[in-house]
């Protein structure tokens, strides 16, 4: 069973999606605080920017709304991903990339299969772990960023506290000079 490749794969999915040879798309995406999102596209019948759009709250409640947007599955990476590959059903992880209704980044462990009319249908899951590594690859590069300014900082004085005391000074004087040259004018 093709699903059970894809569930095989270690990692738990942050949403999931699905589309079809000729634009349709489907997309359930669990948001925080117990809320859901499914998300339907249909290209042929409705146009590449239109989507039908479920939105559930942790009560239960469902909202219906129509949502003006451009997104066709079959642009996106783990769409054309899967349909690049030679075997159906062979999986296929995408590259790190931003995920559309998110915009968070992370990858997407997707695969193929055909269906009974002859269109070709892509599953895709978010990979929630992968997801995680690039914000702690943010972090960490942050960090070394952060690293390198204190450097800095270390080789432009001796004393750490006269040069950052000094530099305080030259700013508000530049503020001050500022505000007095507004006044003026």
């Amino acid at each position: 069973m093709p699903i059970q490749k894809l569930n095989s794969e270690p990692g738990t999915p942050a949403s999931v999606v699905v589309g079809t040879s000729d634009g349709q798309g489907w997309l359930l995406l669990q948001q925080g605080g117990g809320r859901w999102r499914n998300r339907m596209s249909d290209v042929a019948a409705w146009g590449p920017g239109r989507h039908l759009l479920f939105n559930e709250s942790p009560d239960g409640k469902v909202q219906q709304q129509w949502s003006e947007q451009t997104y066709d599955p079959r642009q996106r990476p783990w769409f054309s991903g899967a349909m690049g590959r030679a075997a159906p059903h062979a999986v296929h992880w995408t590259a790190p990339y931003l995920f559309f209704t998110t915009g968070d980044p992370g990858i997407t462990v997707s695969m193929r299969t055909r269906l009974a009319d002859g269109r070709d249908l892509v599953l895709g899951l978010d990979h929630v772990p992968t997801r995680n590594s690039l914000y702690a690859l943010r972090a960490v590069e942050t960090r070394a960023n952060l690293l390198r300014a204190s450097s800095v900082l270390d080789e432009a004085a001796l004393d750490k506290y006269s040069f950052t005391r000094e530099v305080f000074l030259s700013r508000r004087q530049s503020a001050i000079e500022a505000q007095r040259h507004r006044d003026e004018n």
